[in-house]
């Protein structure tokens, strides 16, 4: 028979996962927003951020409450810890997802630049790195969590591109820069959201294999 602190675990996991869908529900309704200058979603995806940073606070203060009373050590301290910690990276995910959307509000209020650029990858591969950072966390899958951390680096090449031909534009068609500026803000946004789903994939490895990846090493704590 499980544990209360079993049970207590179990809960936690079924709650960043809700939060989890959330924060991806979010990215994927501002990309579809940007790409079709829908600023009712737009909104709708600002509204909604407080949804995402209400849960955000009572799964912290759930996880702060678990490591008080029970003291937990080992895998359990290890999972409880790492959840503080993917609970903060989502909410900054949804963060991100709603500065896109106030982005998107502030293109559609200025005339359209009428510029073509190449992001079709770059949202492809962010709404993957999302979903299988997720994915990776549901089933401790530590194989899928470094596909991600790979993919990660391809999100970052492919916003550093977009932003060369973004800034390469502003010179061209400088009575657009209002408009390109936003642009340009869309890429860093795209790329922060790709950064947080890399440090959810390095904490899925350290839960499943109690390894720390970060910084491009490996580190094994040691037990005292």
């Amino acid at each position: 028979m499980p544990s209360h602190l079993e049970r207590q675990i179990e809960r936690l996991k079924s709650e960043v996962m809700r939060l989890g869908t959330l924060a991806e529900e979010s990215v994927q309704k501002s990309l579809r927003a940007m790409e079709n200058r829908d600023t009712a979603l737009a909104e709708q995806v600002i509204a909604e951020d407080r949804w995402i940073d209400e849960l955000e606070m009572d799964l912290e203060e759930e996880c702060l409450k678990l490591l008080a009373l029970y003291q937990p050590v080992a895998t359990d301290l290890r999972y409880i810890v790492s959840i503080l910690k993917i609970n903060s990276d989502l909410e900054n995910i949804g963060d991100q997802a709603k500065k896109i959307g106030r982005r998107v509000l502030s293109l559609c209020s200025q005339p359209a630049h009428g510029l073509v650029f190449e992001r079709s990858k770059l949202i492809e591969r962010t709404s993957w790195s999302v979903k299988h950072c997720l994915d990776a966390m549901l089933n401790l899958d530590a194989e899928l969590a470094r596909k991600v951390i790979d993919v990660e680096a391809q999100v970052d090449e492919l916003s550093e591109a977009l932003a060369v031909q973004v800034q390469n534009a502003m010179g061209k068609e400088p009575k657009h820069i209002g408009s390109l500026l936003d642009e340009l803000s869309i890429c860093s946004h795209l790329e922060q959201i790709g950064d947080y789903t890399k440090k959810i994939a390095e904490d899925v490895v350290y839960m499943s294999e109690a390894k720390i990846i970060r910084h491009g090493g490996i580190h094994v704590p040691k037990h005292h």
